[in-house]
C-alpha cells in the first residue's frame, strides 16, 4: 500500500500516468478513500487551471462516479452532476464527453440530485446520443 506521503505528493503535484498507477494501486488494495483523493485533487487541479493539466479532462467523468457510487466518500448526486457537468462541457481546449452528457441526462430521468425532469433527461439523451453514446440513444428508445 502506498505511503500517505506519496499519495500526497502525487496528488498535488503528479502527471495523469502517475495518478492513475498509482489510484489503481490503491483501489487494488481496496484504499478507496485515497483513490478518491487522487482523482479528485487530480480532476480540481485540471479544471483550476483550465484542463491545462494534460489529462485532467478526461478524469470529470471518473470523479462523478466517485461521488455517484460513493468510492471513498459519502454518495453525494449534486457534486456527481457537477463532476459529469464538467465531463460534458469542459472549459478551454477540452473535448465534450458524451457520457458526461448521457450521465445528467440519468440524473434528470431519475430525479439523483436535481429534480426529476424527463424532457430535459430527453434533450441531454438527444444530445449525448448525436456525440455518439449509444447508452443515451438506449435511453431515448427506452422513454419513446
Amino acid at each position: 500500500m502506498p505511503s500517505s506521503m506519496k499519495i500526497n505528493h502525487v496528488a498535488k503535484h503528479g502527471e495523469v500516468f502517475e495518478v492513475q498507477r498509482l489510484a489503481s494501486e490503491c483501489y487494488a488494495c481496496g484504499d478507496y478513500r485515497s483513490y478518491a483523493f487522487l482523482w479528485i485533487s487530480f480532476a480540481q487541479r485540471a479544471w483550476a487551471s483550465d484542463c491545462s493539466v494534460i489529462g485532467g479532462e478526461d478524469n470529470y467523468f471518473t470523479v462523478g462516479e466517485i461521488y455517484e457510487r460513493g468510492i471513498g466518500v459519502p454518495v453525494d448526486y449534486q457534486e456527481a452532476m457537477k463532476w459529469y457537468q464538467r465531463a460534458a462541457y469542459p472549459s478551454g481546449p477540452c473535448v465534450v464527453d458524451p457520457e458526461g452528457i448521457y450521465k445528467m441526462g440519468y440524473f434528470y430521468e431519475h430525479g439523483l440530485g436535481v429534480p426529476r425532469d424527463i424532457s430535459q433527461a430527453k434533450t441531454l439523451y438527444d444530445m449525448a446520443r448525436r456525440y455518439g453514446s449509444q447508452k443515451a440513444k438506449e435511453a431515448l428508445d427506452r422513454l419513446g
